[in-house]
Parts: structure tokens; C-alpha cells; sequence
């Protein structure tokens, strides 16, 4: 079967599997944490991850590897770009995609709203 062209995206939900599935219009409340954990690059706050080669809290830029379900949730593994010696040593973050039953305080819905001022959709976020 052909790829679809972008301009006929499906607008149901339920249709994006993969990450280019999604249009840039896709509202973020109604994606699941699976489709908003797919091919994101963000800058971390320092006190989301320890650098293990110094035990200091650092921020950090990481890209999106791999979503995974463990235990009922939605994690992203996330390659560490920079700072360049984590890049190096392939340190991973492993961040919950939302926080079921609230028990993730940090999470990549919540660093979308500190670092993008609360967007919308997918375009807000300018990735």
C-alpha cells in the first residue's frame, strides 16, 4: 500500500501509529501517552536528572529512543545529546510519558507545559 500524502493524514486519532501518522493540529490532551512519546528532542531542568559520572544534578538535552510499557504505564527512553560526556558513556533517561495514579512527579507532559507554556497541539511545541 502507498504512504499517504500529508495532506490526507487521517484526522482520527485512532488511525496514528506511527509518529509521522500525526498531524502538527493534533491536540495534546487527546493524544495517548504512546503517540506523544514518539520522536521528541527537549531540554531537561537540572533537577530532573544526576549525572552519574558526577553525582550532580545537571540539566540535560535528550531525544526520544524507544516508548515502552511497564507496570500498567508509558515510558520513553531517552538518548542523552548533550552534556556531550553523558552522549559519550550512552546514559539513558527514562521518563514516564504522564503521571498515572500520580505517582511520577516529573513527567514529559508536564516538562511540555514548563518549557512550551502549556501548548495545545503538536505545532505549540515546534519541534
Amino acid at each position: 500500500p502507498a504512504t499517504p500524502s500529508p495532506d490526507r493524514v487521517s484526522e482520527d486519532p485512532r488511525t496514528w501509529i506511527r509518529g509521522a501518522d500525526v498531524p502538527d493540529s493534533a491536540v495534546l490532551d487527546i493524544l495517548t501517552d504512546k503517540q506523544l512519546g514518539r520522536e521528541i528532542v527537549l531540554q531537561v531542568p537540572a533537577d530532573w536528572w544526576r549525572d552519574p559520572n558526577t553525582g550532580r544534578l545537571t540539566a540535560c538535552t535528550v531525544m526520544a529512543t524507544l516508548c515502552t510499557k511497564l507496570a500498567g504505564q508509558i515510558y520513553v527512553d531517552c538518548q542523552i545529546v548533550k552534556p556531550d560526556n553523558a552522549r559519550r558513556d550512552g546514559h539513558i533517561l527514562q521518563l514516564p510519558v504522564g503521571s498515572a495514579k500520580g505517582c511520577h512527579p516529573w513527567h514529559l507532559r508536564r516538562l511540555l507545559d514548563l518549557r512550551f507554556n502549556h501548548p495545545r497541539t503538536l505545532a505549540d511545541l515546534q519541534l
